[in-house]
């Protein structure tokens, strides 16, 4: 949970899945059970040694040559078995990414008649699983043959050594055959069960590579957050990693208290990068000054609190509407009630059966687009921190929610410090300045009514490619918030 967000971009959402449920019910249920099945047979074995030892002395010399063979036999299914075990597991984590994936992207999938293809896909992966677990049932069959085909041949060197030497009694020579052919049956099953013990232990290998994965660095000192909520980026540079472009490049740019500023560019011209580097989720060269403080002074904590944010998919929880909007139990039903009706989502919520307390299915199911952004939009206005982000939050809004969204920020958060990342570009002709980016770099960075009267400007070309009338329209609106 408190893991660097970087490990979630790397790492496919099956591979975690795997490991907290496959590997975690491994180390919960199996290794438990053999290894206390392997020392209950070890004392088993133990004390049937010390009674066929007494009636004759030769068969713990067969005895002990029958364990050696098998640890040697162990040691080298075990160089196989184990690696087996692992590649298995790792085989794993595709079917549960697809299945996630598909999942989550059952609209798509069935609008553009991918079925076929999804299920080829998974059929793949599910093939590539099964012919590894062959394998391993294989070599583990193999093993118990080999294991079971020994003690044949010990139980019949005991018998056999009955009649050399000294004339033995007949109770004597039962009690040695039967507890040899138990001691054979106890060493193969303890061998089984030590080695599969030995192969379940890669699921705790892999759930300790977990336990071992590094936090986020925070020691910075708990500092007081700023009374003003300027924003300040000074040379600021961040890569994703080493071996690649930088998503910013040495990004200088200040937003005043209270300004309200829009971020355009094309795709992969570091917008969201922006974002990312304000909430501290990667590390960056450079500072970034909120209030005059440098936001590496804070704590993780306050500054992720501190922040509101507003992404483009909102995150909704199974559970109530009062635990969506308020997790944390901080407001009074009143304060809910009023966020609600600003937004329009009363009526919709006094409905639901039991009010606030009516259920929202998980991602917010039972909702549509509109209302899951509202009801994050609701989140942040119950909070009332001084720094608003959205990140590209109405991209996928319809028109009367998008101008909801709009009026709200106009008339609720005043004296907020509100960033947008922006799609749609007349969401952004009303602020009061406008950041262009372009390859990481500020590209143009003023009003948007003086920024549109350059024709060879960033965003004049970004604005001329929607055509004639409706860089018409934009122009008016940013030339009446001059």
């Amino acid at each position: 949970m408190k893991t660097k967000l970087q490990f979630f971009y790397t790492n496919p959402t099956g591979s975690i899945l795997n490991r907290f449920s496959k590997d975690l019910a491994n180390a919960d249920t199996n290794v438990p059970k053999y290894l206390i099945d392997s020392l209950q047979n070890g004392l088993s074995v133990l004390s049937i040694f010390i009674l066929v030892g007494i009636v004759n002395p030769w068969m713990l010399l067969c005895s002990v040559f029958l364990i050696v063979l098998f640890y040697f036999i162990r040691i080298v299914y075990l160089s196989t078995s184990r690696e087996l075990k692992r590649l298995e597991a790792i085989s794993r984590s595709p079917v549960y990414s697809h299945l996630t994936e598909s999942l989550h992207g059952l609209e798509t999938i069935r609008v553009f008649e991918k079925n076929t293809q999804q299920k080829q896909t998974f059929e793949r992966f599910i093939d590539n699983n099964t012919a590894v677990f062959y394998l391993y049932i294989s070599i583990a069959t193999t093993f118990r043959f080999w294991l079971s085909l020994f003690c044949s041949f010990y139980v019949t060197l005991v018998t056999a050594s009955c009649f050399w030497g000294a004339k033995i009694y007949g109770g004597n020579l039962g009690l040695i055959i039967t507890q040899a052919t138990n001691l054979a049956e106890q060493i193969n099953w303890g061998m089984i069960q030590w080695s599969e013990f030995e192969n379940e232990m890669t699921s705790v290998e892999r759930l300790i590579q977990y336990k071992n994965i590094e936090p986020e660095e925070d020691t910075a000192k708990d500092k007081t957050w700023p009374s003003l909520t300027s924003i300040e980026f000074k040379n600021v540079s961040l890569r994703y990693k080493e071996d690649i472009p930088p998503a910013l490049d040495n990004l200088s740019f200040t937003i005043a208290p209270k300004e309200k500023v829009g971020i355009v560019g094309r795709t992969g011209a570091g917008k969201t990068s922006i974002i990312s580097a304000l909430f501290r989720l990667v590390k960056f060269e450079g500072t970034i000054l909120v209030g005059g403080v440098n936001i590496n002074d804070l704590s993780l904590d306050s500054v992720r609190s501190k922040i509101s944010i507003i992404p483009q998919e909102p995150v909704l929880f199974s559970g109530t509407v009062r635990q969506n909007l308020d997790p944390f139990g901080r407001f009074t039903d009143g304060e809910l009630w009023t966020v609600l009706g600003d937004l329009e989502l009363k009526e919709f919520v006094t409905e639901l059966p039991g009010g606030l307390e009516g259920a929202i299915l998980e991602r917010g199911a039972n909702l549509s687009v509109g209302q899951r952004q509202l009801f994050c939009l609701a989140r942040a206005l119950l909070r009332r921190n001084d720094i608003l982000v959205l990140d590209e939050a109405t991209a996928n809004l319809d028109y009367k929610t998008d101008s909801l969204v709009q009026g709200t920020l106009k008339n609720k958060l005043v004296d907020c410090t509100v960033v947008i990342i922006a799609h749609r570009l007349y969401t952004i002709m009303d602020c009061d300045k406008v950041l262009v980016m372009e390859a990481g770099r500020t590209s143009e960075f003023g009003h948007p009514f003086k920024l549109l009267q350059n024709e060879k400007g960033a965003l004049h070309d970004l604005v001329s490619k929607l055509g004639p009338n409706m860089a018409k329209h934009l122009k008016e609106i940013a030339e009446k918030v001059t």
